[in-house]
């Protein structure tokens, strides 16, 4: 029963000519893309034309933040290979079709023996405020972290992440190189 209905949810969603706001399109675009990954049993049609229209609409240019920035600048002295701004998508054999951009792009990829392929990669993402929702005082990762998180671990990637706030610690101190090698330690 459960199958049926989300297939014809789908199939509603894209028999309509268009989704009202920014964030439905979002939403529709994040669940297509994790039913490709998780929900192989389901039997989606490809988002047609006008859908795919609408999501390439909503999805902005991807900046690179400061502290990205930053964090790429390290790995280069440290003499680590990496791409910026990558869809999970290009390396992980999947079938969505549509552009991501920062919906859903991984910060930065460190392909690990060769360039992705079959090879093991590592998704690093800087976790600046925005990541978190405040849960008695602590940081908790939001929803959509956790999800970016899951569906690069479906898609092959190890997933590592670096919160704000340690970087800003390990910038003041001058121990970025110590804060990246640990999380290589993990």
């Amino acid at each position: 029963m459960g199958k049926e209905l989300i297939e014809k949810l789908w199939s509603r969603a894209c028999g309509g000519e268009g989704t009202s706001s920014n964030d439905g399109v979002q939403q529709l675009a994040f669940f297509y893309a994790a039913a490709q990954i998780e929900g192989r049993e389901l039997n989606l049609e490809a988002p047609p034309k006008f859908l795919l229209d609408q999501i390439e609409s909503v999805v902005s240019e991807v900046a690179d933040s400061r502290a990205q920035n930053l964090v790429s600048r390290t790995l280069n002295e440290m003499k680590i290979d990496h791409i910026m701004e990558v869809s999970p998508f290009k390396h992980g054999g999947n079938k969505t079709t549509f552009n991501t951009g920062d919906m859903l792009n991984i910060d930065i990829v460190i392909p690990i023996n060769g360039y992705c392929g079959n090879a093991k990669k590592i998704a690093l993402e800087f976790n600046g405020p925005s990541h978190y929702v405040k849960c008695n005082g602590q940081d908790v990762e939001s929803g959509l972290t956790k999800f970016k998180r899951r569906l690069a671990g479906k898609l092959g990637f190890s997933y590592k992440s670096i919160h704000w706030n340690e970087w800003r610690l390990a910038f003041d101190a001058n121990k970025q190189t110590d804060l990246i090698g640990k999380l290589f330690k993990e």
